[in-house]
């Protein structure tokens, strides 16, 4: 996906639930399976970079890679 696409489909500020990480033990660098963060932007590898709840962890997402969703509401 490209730069474009991603930052129109994640917009700064959109609410994400990592669901599964590319690290199969489940701990994405301090990010668990199921932990909650904001999209503050798109990195320059096309990453997903998000200010992970409770975290400080600088743990981006990979389209294709990371398996996440747009948590909608409250």
């Amino acid at each position: 996906m490209t730069r474009e696409l991603l930052e129109r489909k994640y917009p700064v500020g959109t609410r994400i639930k990592l669901i599964e990480g590319r690290c199969k033990d489940g701990d994405n660098f301090g990010v668990k399976n199921g932990t909650l963060g904001t999209v503050t932007g798109i990195n320059q590898f096309d990453g997903i970079d998000v200010q992970w709840d409770g975290c400080q962890s600088n743990y981006d997402l990979f389209f294709g890679y990371d398996r996440f969703s747009i948590v909608y509401g409250r």
